[in-house]
This record gives C-alpha cells, structure tokens and sequence, in this order.
C-alpha cells in the first residue's frame, strides 16, 4: 500500500491549557464561580482500512482537587470537589489520564 500524502497533510499534534471561567451550582444555593482550565487542540489520528489504526485526543494529564463552599438558605454550606486541570497532552484514545 502506498499513501500519497503531502508534508503539510501532517502537522505535528498540539494540545493546550487554557483558562476558563467555571459555574458551580447547588439546588437551594448561591452559584459561585472558579477559575479552572480547559484542555484544546488537534491529536494526529487516521485510519487505513484493514491495516492501521492511530488515534489520539488532547486531553488533561494532571490536576489538583479544591473545595469550593456554596452558600444556601438557612446558613447551610454545601461544599463542591472541583479537579482544576494542571496540564494536557496528546494521548491514545481510550485511556482516562486523570
């Protein structure tokens, strides 16, 4: 089999951090919003009939957990895990990384 693909048919992978602004809601309670991240880009994948699969995703590699406090009615607190993404990577498709 011969593939007839330009150089520019095969840009290099790049995936990226970036921040975004995240909405955290509780029923009964104030809404808060965080800072966290957000993983985009483009991962090298192709496939070849009967001979090769490849696929990759951006996705993130690492984070860190913070605890955020909701106000509610009646002085309660609800307290919301949030994962703030640290970092993304070109992966394999099928993996969870984090």
């Amino acid at each position: 089999m011969s593939l007839k693909l330009k150089r520019n048919d095969l840009r290099g992978d790049w995936c990226k951090l970036r921040p975004v602004l995240q909405k955290l809601h509780h029923p009964g309670c104030n809404s808060s919003f965080i800072m966290n991240n957000m993983c985009y880009g483009q991962c090298m994948s192709f496939f070849i009939p009967r001979h090769f699969t490849s696929c990759a995703f951006c996705t993130p590699v690492s984070k860190n957990v913070v605890s955020v406090h909701l106000k509610c009615a009646g002085d309660l607190k609800v307290v919301k895990k949030v994962s703030i993404i640290q970092s993304c990577s070109c992966r394999p498709c099928g993996n969870q990384y984090i």
